[in-house]
């Protein structure tokens, strides 16, 4: 007896291909673990010198990850920073972090208005609706996600 592509059956052909399907999906999931929704920036005023991003970072993978940094064209800012927002009894603070931020297997982390955030600082020109804003965040395996963010004035966040 031989085999046949014709003697498969056509159940038989869709099992193996939606095997096949999830297969891939798990492999491209394994190789770039961390994706990021809901992001954007912050839209300036007249005048204005820095701008914030925002997004949520989540993390695919099983195993934790650290977010060490985050870079940027310099035709966009200076340079950019992941900064927190600390309250203590006389106010509220910002500054940039001194450790990475820690991304639990399987969870997300929310750099969001009031927390973790990324700093564009000396921006280039104002930041306008419409347009985009790309980002480099730059993990603790020297692994990076680009995020190209759009810019929101503060009524639509």
């Amino acid at each position: 007896m031989y085999f046949s592509f014709y003697s498969v059956s056509k159940p038989l052909l869709l099992i193996l291909f939606a095997a096949m399907q999830w297969l891939l999906s798990t492999a491209q999931a394994a190789d770039k673990p961390i994706e990021i929704s809901t992001g954007w920036v912050r839209e300036t005023p007249p005048g204005a010198r820095n701008a914030a991003a925002f997004m949520t970072l989540n993390n695919r993978a099983t195993t934790d990850a650290k977010l060490v940094g985050v870079s940027c064209q310099p035709t966009l800012a200076a340079r950019c920073e992941i900064h927190e927002h600390l309250h203590s009894d006389t106010g509220m603070r910002m500054q940039k972090i001194s450790a990475p931020l820690a991304i639990k297997g399987n969870s997300s982390l929310a750099l969001a208005p009031g927390g973790y955030h990324v700093m564009l600082l000396d921006i280039a020109a104002p930041l306008r609706k419409g347009a985009t804003v790309e980002l480099v965040l730059i993990f603790d395996d020297q692994s990076t996600v680009h995020a190209k963010l759009p810019i929101k004035p503060v009524k639509e966040e």
